[in-house]
């Protein structure tokens, strides 16, 4: 049995765990690191621009072509609906990086 601090404690760690897997995970596709002067930093926000746009228009082809196989046009439509979700995602997360 834990105490209420350890419990405490516990969840703190807990947090600041999934808080790192979440940087790390981001840091698999956009650059995160603090850039050292402008030309770094707008070089590597414009790059997670462009990261982002690509991954969004390849969620939208993945997508759309699974939906096909699994279930026709309907799923055509519906795979092209979530890609768009997912690519609209993703293309914020890359200016959201890039400005940062």
């Amino acid at each position: 049995m834990y105490t209420p601090e350890e419990l405490a404690k516990k969840e703190a760690y807990m947090e600041k765990k999934a808080g790192k897997d979440v940087r790390d995970a981001v840091g698999l596709v956009y650059n995160i690191n603090k850039p050292q002067h402008a030309g770094d930093g707008l070089t590597s926000g414009i790059g997670n621009i462009l990261k982002g746009a690509g991954a969004g228009i390849a969620a939208v082809g993945a997508s759309t072509v699974i939906g096909a196989k699994s279930s026709g046009v309907g799923g055509a439509l519906k795979g092209f609906g979530v890609g768009l979700l997912a690519g609209v995602g993703l293309t914020v997360a890359g200016v959201g990086t890039g400005v940062y």
